[in-house]
């Protein structure tokens, strides 16, 4: 016993049928436009751990619309008092607090094969960039792994144009795991703080992919986000253009392979939109 509460899932098949439907109302009367990318990458059955960026308030039902099955939305407390929080938790969403054992629910739900989403940057964040994550979902992943329950981990990213009138959402591959798991066995916090860069990675290049300007900016210069530059690496701090369609580098590109990675993985991701780094 740890003394922390436990969480109960309260959403229901009723509650599900009820408001799926009226979700996707809804964001059809709110975008001109949903665009999609990678939906094939969320399993149709069985668990997974779904990381992403947080803009808007949009971005859960976009993503509960997106997943189209019975998921678990990890989310503010703040967001789940009066009669919005009965609702978000009839439609899957449980408290980011301490009080509770989250770990334990979150491999409950993992034992169900449900999915579970998780925006690491911890608020909403409404000046278009990506802000660095917290190690919370790595930390879930990495102990449920450890336990024997192992998942996909997908990295996921949301964008807005058109004055909110137009979504677009792009699912990446699973990380794999395994390395993470190796140094998590012998040092917890830094295999903790590995996968957290290697998703905050993963969600940026996915950004980079919507033609999101300042997540390409992170990638490409170390100014922005020189705590990612790995030892013994220089990026410049200079690119040619800032248009989001014509990034030319000036000097090195920084991958997204950080750390314990798998390199085939990590190649295939920095060489699909970046090029490796020289």
């Amino acid at each position: 016993m740890n003394g922390k509460k436990c969480l109960d899932d309260r959403k229901g098949v009723l509650s599900q049928l009820f408001w799926g439907p009226i979700n996707r109302i809804v964001l059809a009367l709110k975008f001109r436009k949903i665009e999609i990318a990678g939906s094939e990458n969320i399993p149709a059955a069985g668990p997974f751990l779904l990381v992403s960026n947080h803009s808007s308030r949009w971005d859960g039902l976009l993503v509960q619309s997106l997943v189209a099955r019975p998921a678990n939305f990890l989310v503010s407390p703040n967001e789940l008092k009066g009669f919005q929080g009965n609702v978000l938790r009839s439609m899957g969403a449980f408290p980011a607090n301490p009080r509770y054992d989250l770990l334990d629910f979150f491999c409950q739900q993992v034992k169900k094969g449900e999915g579970v989403v998780i925006f690491p940057e911890g608020n909403i964040f409404r000046d278009g960039a990506i802000h660095p994550f917290k190690n919370g979902a790595a930390r879930m992943a990495l102990n449920c792994s450890a336990s024997g329950l192992r998942l996909p981990v997908l990295p996921m990213a949301v964008a807005y144009c058109d004055e909110l009138r137009t979504a677009k959402l792009t699912v990446g591959q699973a990380v794999e795991l395994e390395p993470f798991e190796r140094e998590f066995a012998n040092q917890s916090n830094i295999g903790m703080r590995s996968l957290t860069v290697r998703l905050e990675r993963e969600v940026c290049l996915l950004r980079h992919s919507l033609a999101a300007q300042t997540d390409s900016l992170m990638l490409f210069t170390g100014k922005p986000l020189t705590k990612w530059v790995p030892r013994g690496f220089k990026v410049s701090e200079q690119v040619e253009s800032n248009r989001t369609d014509s990034w030319r580098p000036a000097g090195r590109v920084l991958s997204v392979e950080n750390g314990p990675a798998n390199r085939d993985r990590a190649q295939h991701s920095a060489e699909g939109l970046l090029g490796r780094a020289v």
